[in-house]
């Protein structure tokens, strides 16, 4: 089976590498990133301030900044309540510091997933309701508690919603809310919470660049973290925020970078070494310690937070080996073919560590996953899904039997009664497998290839341009290169080389054993290292018998 390939826009290719002086190929994948025009390709390749969107222009900014500016100004006292995950800690942490440094009377309150679930609770509604705030600011959490809301109002306190969660019941009911996911436009929809934060810093520390620069650190953390799409204002977060985290003058971070070993900033860097130590408080439970050590300034503070930070961190990964393990001999015991869907659950699991169980099991098996740290009455859980699938679609359809659930298409949480586990377990499986069907026969199962060349075409000029591409993420994967009828030489089981009648490069990944007679079609991603070509193997399948060598519009050896 062939190798889809994106349509090929000669014209438009041309007309954006002549706008960007860049070469045509890298035109063509822009363009296949939904890049119409040269003056978007031209914003997409600065990703620099002067390109970002202004922050007013987003939906709700305006009433949010205005009711905030009146807050301060009569010196009324605002409580932050952020979410206990690293998005929701970096976006509290920059919103604090906002808002203290323009002479807010300002509070903060974070989230406690374990012991009161995830969002504003009963509980801490009741104490907010006997405080003297006389606003809440909730972020990365409250777009679907409107009853939380109305309590709010009817004490008279009022409240802003500062997040990117999708609405099930319509548009938040707080007093201001900004979440581009409750509005038609699609603008600043690949902001997480904490890009949202990084826009109203902008608006209310437009004259304190040092500021700013330190909350941009912390938004590319936060902007990995949370997987969001590497395209619009998020990727400009990252791509002028990563060098930030390296020069950051923020002792916490700094201490906590050391303590990692985190020399290289890099995305794959941040979010091996990192995101974990940021995260691993806030599914234990409380994350107020990571949240003082990266706000705190004064030294022996500072290493009392360092050490809960860090004991928390070794508890959590034996805690999380074993659950690893054991839910590994769950999936060893079902008829896997029959899933498409894993689901898995037990009593004694963590409830804290449910998203990483399943974020590494849906990697392992390839197979989106919810993990159910199941109690003695309901069951706390989180979702992982692929690329390709909305995972929260499929388990909106098995409502019935959850307590309630919310999220993203491709990362989710669930809770649900114990008594429903089996029947949630079959019947997102067989939605699931309804969704396989039709995919399978809708859709090629190999991923679009952006451009096809002859080896001869990969050349030095362009592959060293690709880099203006990064950072790789979501919504800007690596791109993919079609070359066919070519051989395979293994040198070792990761390395070897690629080759045709014209010319051979190095190739690293997961490589074939082959005869001398073999032929293969392979889609790899070309990289610049250490001053030559090494093309990383992303697919392969062997040479159909009437391919030609190559037919890209570019190509110098098009027939």
């Amino acid at each position: 089976m062939s190798y889809p390939i994106y349509p090929q826009n000669h014209d438009l290719a041309q007309s954006i590498s002549q706008a960007t002086h860049f070469h045509p190929y890298i035109a063509q994948i822009l363009i296949n990133r939904g890049i119409q025009t040269p003056d978007e390709a031209l914003r997409f390749l600065r990703a620099d301030f002067p390109s970002m969107m202004h922050s007013m222009d987003l939906e709700g900014m305006p009433r949010t900044i205005a009711l905030l500016q009146e807050l301060i100004a009569h010196d009324e006292p605002i409580l932050i309540f952020g979410d206990s995950d690293c998005d929701g800690v970096l976006s509290s942490l920059i919103l604090y510091e906002t808002l203290e440094a323009v002479g807010g009377k300002v509070a903060i309150k974070l989230a406690n997933r374990i012991n009161l679930g995830y969002g504003l609770s009963d509980e801490v509604l009741e104490g907010i309701v006997e405080s003297n705030a006389k606003c809440v600011i909730l972020i990365d959490c409250g777009t679907n508690q409107h009853a939380t809301m109305q309590t709010l109002a009817e004490h008279g306190i009022e409240s802003i919603i500062i997040d990117h969660h999708i609405p099930m019941e319509g548009p938040p009911t707080s007093s201001a809310w900004v979440n581009p996911h409750c509005v038609e436009s699609t603008q600043g929809r690949e902001l997480c919470s904490v890009g949202l934060a990084f826009k109203i810093a902008q608006v209310l520390c437009s004259d304190r660049p040092d500021l700013l620069e330190e909350f941009l650190a912390l938004a590319a953390i936060g902007t990995l973290a949370d997987c969001s799409p590497l395209i619009g204002d998020s990727r400009i977060i990252v791509k002028q925020g990563l060098p930030k985290i390296e020069l950051t003058r923020r002792s916490g971070l700094l201490r906590l970078m050391g303590s990692v070993n985190l020399k290289k900033v890099t995305p794959d860097t941040v979010l091996k070494k990192l995101v974990p130590r940021i995260n691993a408080m806030g599914r234990l439970g409380d994350p107020t310690s990571i949240w003082q050590l990266l706000h705190e300034t004064e030294r022996s503070k500072q290493e009392t937070w360092f050490d809960k930070v860090k004991e928390g961190h070794e508890s959590l990964k034996q805690m999380a080996k074993r659950i690893a393990a054991q839910a590994i001999e769950q999936i060893n015991r079902i008829h896997f073919k029959d899933h498409h869907v894993l689901v898995v659950g037990r009593e004694g699991w963590h409830a804290g560590l449910m998203g990483p169980l399943a974020s590494q099991l849906s990697s392992r098996y390839n197979r989106p996953t919810v993990a159910i740290a199941l109690g003695e009455e309901t069951g706390t859980g989180s979702a992982r899904s692929l690329p390709h699938i909305n995972l929260l679609g499929l388990i909106q359809k098995c409502e019935s039997h959850l307590v309630k659930y919310g999220g993203h298409e491709q990362a989710c949480g669930v809770t649900l009664k114990v008594d429903r586990f089996e029947a949630f377990q079959k019947e997102l499986n067989e939605h699931a497998k309804v969704l396989s069907e039709e995919q399978k026969h809708s859709k090629n199962p190999s991923k679009p290839c952006d451009l096809e060349c002859g080896i001869e075409d990969i050349k030095e000029n362009w592959v060293q341009e690709m880099d203006v591409l990064k950072p790789w993420g979501q919504g800007n994967r690596p791109a993919r290169i079609l070359i066919r009828n070519v051989w395979i030489k293994k040198s070792s089981p990761r390395r070897g080389w690629v080759g045709n009648d014209f010319l051979t490069l190095p190739l690293k990944g997961t490589l074939p054993d082959s005869e001398e007679t073999d032929r293969f079609d392979l889609a790899v991603n070309p990289q610049w290292e250490k001053s030559e070509i090494k093309l990383q193997l992303l697919e392969l399948k062997l040479c159909e018998a009437s391919a030609q060598p190559c037919q890209s519009e570019y190509s110098s050896c098009k027939p």
